[in-house]
């Protein structure tokens, strides 16, 4: 990924007390995300070794202890109806005995606790002592933020505990896990070989969100078990799921490998295959350690050089045969498409929505949303296309806005824009995808970054596909640098940019008039504004503030059928919303402009 993304965006963090945000505090860039699972390859899950004891949360109260201190009250708690999730990213709840309970605490609904401590604790301790080599096995998902999860082992009925931490509290990245995960912990050194084991949970927060446990094994330890944590690949640093064949560049692939068992794993290499042969790349070996983890990568890139489904098999594999191979492999895809064709980083399936209301403050609804692309050869761009999500109210106005990184000036920059358009019922219950024309189809150079955004003025919902590096996907209330709160999510927007020189929707007509929108927007000196008659009319234009003053009046004449454009000076109007207004005395049509200072 490019260093300018960094420059952008990397700053220290600090904890927030507002919703579940993350304050940056150089460009004040907040993490915002809305509940929902995160997309990324599931692993298989699989048994490892012979199990030793197991609980499923089917009697949870005889077999665990729970305790709390925290304030107000918050602890584990075991619902037992997997189809009706407690949060919506539990719903339902994708452990494999859900149906049986499973333990669940949320610390989200307590509100903002000044402390959170929940421990959940095995009632009787077990006999490990005919087995030295032990790990311990559970499902679990969970949403972090700033909280800490720890797995306690006792090997002697609780006297002394060692902690394995899960999320320690320092990452702050509001994001959901899979659901679910399956985590492998190799407790030898505490419990193998002992007759009083015990094991607690606990989780530790200030208005974290949540965790939900279930199918707990203690379990013999394999000698030869790695297991894929992790994996990534793109060009520099981004993946892309829809890629113009104009813009393929090489792609880079990486895991990260963990060793649960308990002989190190020497000679481990990634292997990565397309479409059955078309490319194969290795990473160098390295050796593993017992309980370590490493991350490897490929030491050749591939291009994709045709159109067409690319698959990606990426397995692990070290000199010893591994005893669950299965979590050794991910597989993933993507598409090369024409040169006309979309560029998307979103998965093009929709998973849910994002948008919405400001989280710190639900009375800001309007903003940009998108993610940054990078751009590998020059290329005219006709369109933004964006997927309308459920919740968008019919008669919402949209609009599309394309910036791109200017070195000079260390920030996006405003670049062109699209008309206005007007969603409908169907838009929404369809999701169905709009691409808005931009106004002058510029073309991208080859080493910009470019960032295609949709805006609104009012409550809207996009459609959302797949996960975002963090820093590299934007909502931004008050658009880009307003006024507004500043968030980054991982969460990717279904927004890409159409580079078809034929797509694109009709502009809005509305009884032979046509307006376009102000560009450019927002303004600051002047700013130019477009219009058509289809007939001879006596036509003017109005500007109002947001109080509904008119702060301007222009009269435009009788005009004959044709293209007009008016430009308007906007140096002494004030910071803030305006709206403008077109009439011919019959039929008015209104647009919203923004002018910043």
């Amino acid at each position: 990924m490019k260093k300018i993304y960094l420059s952008l965006v990397t700053v220290s963090l600090c904890a927030a007390s507002i919703g579940q945000s993350v304050i940056q505090e150089a460009v004040t860039f907040k993490h915002l995300d809305q509940t929902g699972p995160k997309t990324t390859p599931m692993l298989n899950l699989s048994e490892k070794g012979a199990t030793l004891h197991s609980w499923d949360f089917s009697d949870p109260y005889v077999n665990w202890t729970r305790s709390n201190t925290s304030s107000p009250a918050q602890g584990f708690w075991f619902p037992n109806d997997p189809e009706v999730g407690p949060v919506a990213a539990l719903n339902p709840a994708g452990m494999a005995t859900a149906a049986n309970g499973f333990a669940y605490i949320n610390s989200d609904s307590s509100g903002n606790a000044a402390t959170q401590n929940a421990s959940l604790t095995l009632a009787t301790a077990v006999d490990l002592s005919a087995n030295p080599l032990v790990s311990l096995e559970f499902q679990h998902t969970y949403r972090t933020y700033q909280d800490t999860r720890t797995v306690r082992v006792s090997g002697d009925n609780g006297a002394t505990w060692t902690d394995y931490t899960i999320t320690d509290g320092t990452t702050p990245s509001g994001q959901n896990s899979d659901n679910p995960v399956m985590t492998s912990i190799n407790i030898s050194a505490v419990a193998g070989g002992q007759s009083q084991v015990l094991i607690e949970f606990n989780y530790q927060a200030a208005w974290g969100w949540y965790w939900a446990i279930d199918d707990i094994k203690i379990t013999e330890t394999d000698a030869d078990d790695l297991v894929i944590r992790n994996s990534k690949w793109g060009s520099l640093g981004l993946p892309y799921f829809s890629i113009p064949i104009t813009q393929v560049a090489p792609i880079d692939f990486s895991t990260e490998i963990e060793n649960v068992g308990y002989e190190a794993q020497d000679m481990t290499v990634l292997t990565v295959d397309i479409n059955g042969g078309t490319f194969t790349g290795t990473s160098a070996a390295v050796t593993v350690p017992v309980g370590g983890t490493d991350s490897i990568f490929t030491t050749t890139q591939y291009t994709p050089a045709a159109v067409g489904t690319q698959t990606a098999t990426m397995t692990v594999a070290a000199t010893n045969a591994d005893a669950t191979p299965t979590n050794n492999v991910v597989t993933d895809a993507f598409e090369v498409v024409a040169a006309t064709g979309q560029y998307g980083r979103d998965r093009g399936v929709y998973e849910g929505q994002g948008g919405g209301a400001d989280g710190a403050d639900a009375s800001s609804t309007a903003f940009e949303a998108g993610s940054i692309f990078d751009i590998f050869a020059d290329q005219q761009v006709f369109g933004i296309d964006v997927v309308i999500g459920t919740n968008t109210p019919a008669g919402t106005i949209i609009y599309g806005k394309l910036y791109v990184f200017d070195a000079d000036v260390g920030d996006y920059v405003y670049l062109d824009e699209t008309p206005e358009y007007t969603t409908t019922q169907a838009d929404a219950d369809n999701n169905v995808t709009i691409t808005l024309p931009l106004f002058t189809s510029p073309t991208l150079t080859a080493g910009q970054t470019a960032l295609p955004m949709v805006g609104c003025y009012s409550e809207f919902y996009y459609g959302r596909s797949g996960v975002s590096e963090a820093q590299t996907t934007y909502i931004l209330y008050g658009g880009l640098n307003g006024a507004g709160a500043q968030y980054y999510t991982t969460q990717t927007p279904m927004v890409r940019m159409n580079f078809d020189p034929v797509s694109g929707v009709d502009e809005i007509d509305v009884n032979s008039m046509v307006l376009g929108q102000n560009i450019p927007n927002p303004a600051n000196n002047t700013t130019t504004i477009n219009y058509s008659v289809k007939s001879n009319a006596n036509v003017n234009l109005t500007l109002t503030d947001m109080t509904g003053k008119v702060v301007m009046t222009l009269n435009e004449g009788r005009r004959a059928a044709g293209d007009y454009k008016i430009t308007l000076d906007a140096s002494t109007l004030a910071g803030g919303m305006y709206h403008y207004t077109l009439s011919n005395g019959e039929t008015s049509i209104t647009k919203a402009m923004s002018v910043v200072k």
